[in-house]
């Protein structure tokens, strides 16, 4: 079996090569580097002509691992090769390109060339073609991306590594590298995030590379045999981990970290809550509010005041704070002492609520988490308050112990590991002797197929 890596720049492609080589021998991984950024470079000329020259000329020898920079079509020659490739957010990619290739020296790339001759400004540099549309026009160009074993996406890359070790056969141990050489990355980038309108007009050019990377990223279903030695441990998120969730918002992926999707399942929330009752005038706490994907479509809506938020991750509410409500012009309606750093499920909060929503929280925490966390919102609710709770369903005719593919999404759950699933039973468990009526309201319109519940406090 041979890999067939394809590293887009700026999207964990060299952390990933650390990897391959811990796992396979340095002597096995091939770097491949044929950059088809440069307008000189043969795929970009004379693309038959450079599909024939590498059909010719083969895999290197001994080579278990091919990765680099190239056309996701270079190795078609190989049909059975195990073809994967790790996306980043088109946005945050394009910003950390720039600043990387705005302190690099000239070294004979057209582009790169060209960019340090003319002093190009962030948005000038996202117009040109080849950054635009990066993903779709260019490394991937006339390539389905449902011919890929995987994709993965950097922000949520720990969580999937057990589905790339799978893939690749072997059990990869994934180092940090290549951080920015820009000492001034982090306070630079913090203050793009900043400038609104810039970043929605980037949003606009990269529009058609967003659309493709969304398309791209919805998770199919993985193989049904997952290795004994990568078996999660039961329980846990990813987000448990508060280095690695730091060290990602650092890198201006707040919005990758938390799942991706940020437009889309911000915007169904909002319609959904809406259209499921919620008034400008309820107190409405946000469990698991990580960056505030919801929160920055409910802050307009609610009354000033009355949003709150609670999460695992500081950096998170500081990112979603700074990066999202500020340049909304939405501080005066959200204070940030209504933003608050947990573990656990306690509510820091005085008064009672008439609306919470946990949306991605008990997918990735065993059943007694969410009776837990059920029987301390008893003291932060009152009659007729509502606690929503997305969820994976099981499958009815099968074993609470059987994995699941969901579909839309093809995301596979399990009854006893990350991402968990869930039957009707268990949901009324989790209230059992509590003051809540539960209601299965099912599928909701969710991209990844997550289900609805909602608990009726009386």
């Amino acid at each position: 079996m041979t890999v067939v890596s394809v590293h887009v720049p700026k999207a964990a492609g060299t952390s990933l090569f650390e990897a391959f080589k811990g796992a396979f021998g340095e002597a096995s991984v091939q770097r491949i580097d044929d950059d088809p950024l440069d307008p000189l470079s043969l795929c970009r000329i004379d693309p038959s002509s450079y599909l024939e020259t590498a059909r010719r000329v083969g895999a290197p020898d001994g080579a278990a691992v091919l990765h680099g920079h190239f056309w996701a079509r270079r190795f078609d020659f190989m049909p059975d090769a195990v073809k994967i490739t790790v996306l980043r957010d088109p946005v945050e990619r394009m910003l950390s390109h720039y600043f990387f290739w705005r302190h690099s020296r000239r070294r004979g790339h057209g582009l790169l060339d060209y960019v340090r001759d003319h002093e190009l400004t962030i948005e000038q540099f996202a117009r040109l073609p080849s950054i635009a549309r990066i993903y779709g026009g260019v490394f991937f160009r006339d390539v389905d991306p449902a011919s890929f074993d995987f994709i993965g996406n950097t922000g949520t890359l720990h969580a999937e590594l057990p589905h790339l070790s799978t893939a690749v056969g072997r059990e990869l141990v994934m180092p940090h590298v290549n951080e920015s050489p820009e000492p001034e990355y982090s306070r630079e980038l913090a203050a793009v995030h900043e400038n609104t309108r810039l970043m929605e007009r980037l949003r606009e050019i990269l529009a058609e590379d967003i659309a493709w990377y969304e398309h791209a990223l919805r998770p199919r279903a993985q193989a049904d045999t997952t290795p004994a030695f990568l078996t999660p441990p039961a329980g846990g998120s990813q987000y448990a981990d508060p280095v690695k969730v730091e060290r990602q918002v650092k890198q201006g992926e707040h919005r990758a970290v938390i799942g991706g999707m940020w437009d889309e399942i911000g915007r169904l929330a909002e319609r959904f809550l809406i259209a499921d009752g919620l008034r400008p005038d309820d107190r409405f706490l946000d469990v698991g509010c990580g960056s505030l994907r919801v929160g920055v479509r409910l802050v307009p809506y609610l009354d000033a005041g009355r949003y709150f938020g609670t999460d695992l991750n500081k950096p998170l509410l500081d990112a979603g704070f700074e990066r999202e409500i500020i340049p909304l012009g939405l501080a005066g309606r959200l204070p940030r002492r209504n933003l608050a750093a947990i573990s656990g499920f306690n509510v820091p909060f005085e008064g009672a609520f008439d609306v919470l929503l946990a949306l991605s929280v008990f997918t990735h925490l065993p059943i007694n988490d969410l009776r837990v966390f059920l029987e301390r919102s008893v003291a932060a609710t009152h009659p007729g308050s509502r606690i929503y709770v997305t969820y994976f369903p099981a499958d009815r005719a099968g074993r609470l112990a059987d994995a699941v593919n969901h579909h839309p999404g093809g995301v596979r759950t399990f009854g006893d590991r990350n991402p968990f699933h869930l039957r009707g039973g268990d949901l009324q468990y989790a209230a059992d002797g509590l003051p809540f009526d539960l209601n299965i309201i099912g599928e909701w319109g969710h991209p990844r197929a997550q289900h609805m519940a909602r608990y009726d406090r009386w």
